[in-house]
């Protein structure tokens, strides 16, 4: 009996997705069918998204606030901090942050 009635709502959903589509105004209708769309493949492209890696800049900071976090040592820590840099970066499924490749911003 529930196997009968789900399958009663999807017949439904599709003849109205088809009436829809099949509508005189397409533009009526246009903007929920592509929210509709959005709506499903939208976990979709996350998990793709996901996987794709891209680059990420850190603006330079003030010098003591540079040298508080490096411990007062001038070290690569501080050097990084004071002039910026940038991280071409990756996020597993879980959302954790995977550090691929590192260098300094380009000064010009």
């Amino acid at each position: 009996m529930e196997s009968i009635v789900r399958l009663i709502f999807v017949i439904c959903i599709l003849f109205s997705s088809v009436t829809l589509a099949q509508t005189q105004e397409p533009h009526s209708h246009s903007s929920f069918v592509e929210k509709l769309g959005r709506a499903f493949s939208a976990p979709l492209t996350d998990t793709m998204q996901a996987g794709i890696p891209r680059w990420e800049a850190f603006k330079p900071r003030p010098r003591k606030e540079c040298l508080a976090a490096a411990n007062g040592t001038l070290d690569d820590d501080y050097k990084r901090c004071r002039f910026g840099y940038e991280e071409y970066v990756r996020y597993d499924s879980q959302g954790h942050r995977i550090v691929l490749n590192s260098r300094a911003l380009t000064r010009y």
